[in-house]
């Protein structure tokens, strides 16, 4: 898990277990894989092991953090990492629907600008900049994460509205 740029330690992982689980790096016993399938329906890239993180909290499978962090080299041509990161956001709110107890940073955040009526300035802040945030995203280095971020919240709510 990465917060703000940096790797978060095991030690920091371990006060919140499963919040911002990730399945690119983890051991599980057999029997818990069993007892906890992989969601096989979902057929996009994103937030699969966000829900089996949450299926084991819901389960109150213990989990043990380990300092072993996966390398990103930079295999990845940028915007097929953005096209990653918004087909997850999609099916972050695809998730979130089907199971209302799963949350992420993106989808609280999310949730609380509707309730509070905040989310359509967001939303056309967006619609005029959304271009030169992903233009940033991709070209300047090191990129601007809050981009992301905001870009987040814009996919959600092109998520919701093509859901009502």
């Amino acid at each position: 898990m990465v917060a703000n740029g940096k790797s978060v330690t095991a030690a920091e992982r371990y006060q919140q277990p499963y919040e911002g689980f990730m399945s690119n790096n983890f051991v599980v016993p057999r029997s818990v894989l069993l007892a906890t399938p992989m969601d096989a329906s979902l057929l996009h890239y994103g937030h699969e092991d966000t829900l089996f993180g949450w299926q084991l909290a819901q389960k109150k499978t213990t989990i043990v953090h380990l300092d072993n962090p996966v390398l990103h080299i930079g295999l990845e041509v940028a915007e097929a990492w953005l096209a990653k990161q918004q087909q997850a956001i999609t099916n972050l709110y695809a998730l979130a629907i089907r199971h209302p107890g799963l949350s992420t940073k993106a989808w609280h955040t999310w949730r609380r600008l509707h309730r509070l009526g905040l989310m359509r300035f967001i939303v056309m802040y967006a619609e005029r900049h959304h271009l030169q945030w992903i233009q940033n995203l991709s070209q300047q280095q090191p990129p601007n994460l809050r981009l992301l971020d905001l870009l987040k919240l814009y996919w959600l709510e092109q998520a919701h509205r093509k859901h009502k």
